[in-house]
């Protein structure tokens, strides 16, 4: 509800208002109010000169170089891995009550599923605000590394609780409490806009769309497996299904992922052709 209020004020895109309405001055107004008065004439040029370079590629003639082309290839992965860190998310938060009535009543279970969604619902908001005061690259790494060391936590705290002590089920349940916050407070925001940071203008549109589809695939499969999995072995299906990929992923995005912040496009494209 409070989403949909907010959409009521939002001005329409500058990019629709620009090419589709050719209405320049909305296109500028639009502009000033989502990037601030910065160099707004050199920013409706590249929206125009970005529209300008998509309509000489098809779809398939794009597809097909981002595949061939190693620099376009590697923002293609980038931006899939970034967001398979956190692909997690979403089906621990469907699930957190189911979650947590292993170590609670239902009343409890819902309180507790309450504060982790809470909590992560503050995480993004600061998660949006420091996003802009430290650079990406270090940001989403650490939080990444975070994100998935609290959902090991999870894991082992649940069966230490389950074999070993009781009271530990309130560790596991702070871990499923960071998971959260570690995914809002860095590596869920930037997930979502690293593609677009590190891709040419050219090509930004259809990666950034292709990253966005087969992070959709990806989800609709881990939301299907996730509670059978879970049913089936417990905690220890988190594992395979996100723990290990993060790691791979984390392991990755160390060694190919350039820093982008304050940086223009032409250099992050140098890094990633050097590495």
């Amino acid at each position: 509800m409070i989403t949909i209020v907010e959409l009521i004020y939002l001005e329409e895109t500058p990019k629709f208002l620009l090419i589709n309405k050719q209405d320049p001055e909305a296109a500028h107004k639009a502009m000033e109010f989502y990037q601030g008065q910065y160099e707004i004439g050199s920013k409706l040029d590249e929206i125009l000169k970005e529209h300008e370079e998509e309509a000489k590629i098809s779809f398939c003639r794009g597809f097909i170089q981002m595949i061939k082309v190693p620099h376009q290839r590697k923002a293609f992965i980038i931006g899939i891995l970034a967001l398979q860190i956190i692909a997690g998310i979403w089906s621990i938060t469907f699930l957190s009550s189911d979650l947590f009535m292993a170590y609670f009543d239902s009343e409890l279970a819902q309180y507790a599923s309450f504060i982790f969604m809470v909590a992560d619902f503050i995480a993004c908001i600061i998660g949006n605000v420091i996003s802009e005061k430290f650079t990406r690259r270090v940001l989403l790494l650490s939080s990444a590394i975070g994100n998935t060391i609290c959902l090991l936590g999870y894991v082992v705290f649940d069966r230490l609780a389950f074999y070993v002590y009781d009271s530990l089920k309130y560790l596991s349940v702070i871990s499923i409490v960071l998971y959260g916050i570690t995914y809002g407070i860095g590596v869920g925001p930037i997930s979502y806009f690293i593609t677009s940071e590190i891709t040419s203008q050219q090509h930004r549109a259809l990666i950034q769309s292709m990253v966005f589809a087969v992070n959709t695939l990806s989800g609709f499969v881990l939301g299907l497996v996730t509670l059978p999995a879970y049913n089936w072995i417990g905690v220890w299906s988190f594992l395979p299904l996100y723990i290990i990929p993060s790691i791979l992923c984390i392991i990755y995005l160390y060694y190919n992922l350039p820093e982008t912040k304050g940086r223009e496009i032409a250099d992050i494209l140098r890094d990633m052709k050097r590495k």
